[in-house]
């Protein structure tokens, strides 16, 4: 990672924009992101994950929290799943959460590392 950071910098390109992410109540993204299936108990674990995921991985689909916790995540104990996106996003019948990743131009995506 320190090699690719350093080579944009090189390139004159400069650091990568930070994602943004987008919590959408009720809704799930559709399809594990690269067929990853771990279960990610924080939310910031898996947004993390989504990220080295690059352009595979669309956002995070979280289950329902408990009553009285206000996001995903709170106190590690909603499971979460990195999702690829298709369908991108749809009306969750069992009331899950996602937080969908917006990358300008792919920017916050985690460049391929190549050998």
């Amino acid at each position: 990672p320190t090699q690719r950071l350093y080579q944009r910098f090189i390139d004159g390109i400069g650091a990568p924009k930070p994602c943004e992410w987008e919590r959408v109540p009720r809704a799930y993204i559709g399809g594990y992101a690269a067929e990853v299936e771990t279960i990610f108990w924080r939310l910031e674990e898996a947004k993390a994950k989504c990220i080295l995921l690059g352009s595979d991985c669309g956002g995070i689909t979280c289950e329902a929290a408990e009553e009285g916790d206000t996001e995903s995540g709170v106190g590690g104990s909603v499971a979460c799943t990195v999702r690829h996106g298709d369908p991108p996003l749809a009306a969750s019948p069992i009331g899950e959460e996602s937080h969908v990743k917006h990358c300008a131009d792919g920017d916050c995506d985690a460049p391929p590392i190549e050998r």
